[in-house]
């Protein structure tokens, strides 16, 4: 009986998981992609206008936590023409989009 509970459990979790990614994967795609392209590389027409950074740079997200990606993502960096998220997604959704930043190389 615990081995099964302990399976269920396990697989919910990892179904939540993937479920955040996919939410991270959407939120990027439809707010982030235009400037950062959808394989992060930033060579899109307003992200080479911009100077977007390449998100896919080795390094690039070590020297940063989550929660520091997400304050920056929420505020933004209008120096840069970088918009502040925090009216357009939820923290969990930038926290799921932060998850996904992570995948890309």
């Amino acid at each position: 009986m615990r081995l099964a509970l302990l399976s269920l459990l396990g697989a919910l979790s990892l179904s939540s998981v993937a479920f955040g990614m996919d939410i991270g994967e959407r939120k990027y795609d439809a707010l982030c992609a235009s400037c950062h392209g959808k394989d992060g590389k930033a060579q899109t027409p307003v992200g080479r206008k911009l100077k977007a950074k390449d998100l896919t740079t080795p390094g690039l997200f070590s020297k940063y936590t989550d929660a520091q990606l997400v304050k920056k993502i929420q505020e933004g960096n209008p120096a840069k023409k970088f918009p502040a998220f925090k009216n357009k997604m939820s923290e969990a959704e930038i926290e799921a989009v932060v998850a996904y930043l992570r995948t890309l190389k």
